[in-house]
């Protein structure tokens, strides 16, 4: 049985790790700061599960490629939902 898992590291040169676990797998996000806010150097979350885990039901996409983009009741609400689908998919 799987659980959804994010966390957030705020490094001291600014750079932003997300890393989310999703069905047994690590994705990971780093946001490194720019000249117009940060940019990525890794796809994004909904890209990297496409690519290593296959298709999935948009909502599940959905869910994935907002997360990095909400707030604590966003992402405790997002968790719960993608625990639900690691274990239906």
């Amino acid at each position: 049985m799987y659980m959804a898992e994010y966390r957030v590291t705020y490094k001291d040169n600014g750079v932003i790790e997300k890393e989310l676990d999703f069905k047994g797998e690590t994705f990971r996000l780093t946001m490194i700061p720019d000249g117009t806010g940060s940019t990525s150097k890794e796809k994004t979350f909904d890209i990297q599960v496409v690519e290593r885990l296959g298709e999935f039901d948009e909502c599940v996409l959905d869910v994935i490629g907002n997360i990095s983009f909400a707030d604590e009741f966003e992402i405790e609400e997002y968790l719960e939902e993608l625990s639900y689908y690691e274990n239906v998919y």
